[in-house]
């Protein structure tokens, strides 16, 4: 055994005993092995290989469940065991990012908007997506002069984000009602704001 295996944990298939663990390390005195000549009759055609000169006679002191002469099928060796928790253990941690990572998603996209009126809401998602898109107000921007900017730099979005950010205005500053007719409109206005700044978030350029 190489030193760079010298903690390999092979199983070895004895006859009459099948596979048992077996532990290459050098960690323990040289066995004397008596009775070095080999048997004749040990050709590798299934006659069992006697014990005795191999450094083994008390093998059945050290695994009493394998007495008896029952050979031990294998199910996997331990490296096989080794690399199934080894996936195991990757797929839980994949599994943990993703949930952890769509948790941490949800929480930056709806932070500090969930308790505010749908018109609010949704004025604060658009001014919110179009940041996350490398597009954020100038700090001096009033919603009117931020939706015009936008509806400028983003094809057809015009229309739709200029309605949001009047209805925000109104409602915000104005304290004027939004009736059910047009939270209708609002939504339809925002579908269209978020299926057309959605691609920006992957530009590179």
């Amino acid at each position: 055994v190489a030193e760079n295996s010298a903690f390999a944990w092979p199983e070895v298939y004895f006859p009459g005993f099948g596979w048992v663990e077996f532990s290459p390390t050098p960690g323990l005195p040289t066995i004397s092995r008596g009775g070095t000549e080999a048997d004749p009759a040990a050709t590798g055609d299934g006659v069992p290989v006697p014990l005795t000169g191999l450094g083994l006679e008390n093998l059945q002191e050290q695994f009493p469940e394998l007495a008896g002469g029952e050979e031990v099928v294998a199910s996997a060796s331990s490296s096989t065991n080794y690399g199934r928790w080894f996936v195991f253990g990757l797929g839980g941690t994949l599994a943990a990012v993703i949930v952890f990572g769509t948790g941490g998603l949800a929480y930056a996209w709806m932070r500090g908007l969930g308790g505010l009126e749908p018109v609010d809401r949704r004025w604060g998602q658009t001014v919110r997506l179009a940041s996350w898109a490398r597009m954020p107000p100038a700090a001096s921007d009033t919603p009117t002069e931020y939706a015009r900017e936008l509806g400028a730099r983003v094809p057809d979005l015009e229309d739709h984000v200029e309605l949001l950010a009047d209805a925000y205005v109104r409602h915000r500053y104005g304290r004027e009602p939004i009736d059910e007719a047009e939270t209708n409109r609002l939504e339809q206005a925002w579908r269209a704001v978020r299926r057309r700044l959605l691609p920006r978030l992957f530009r590179t350029g």
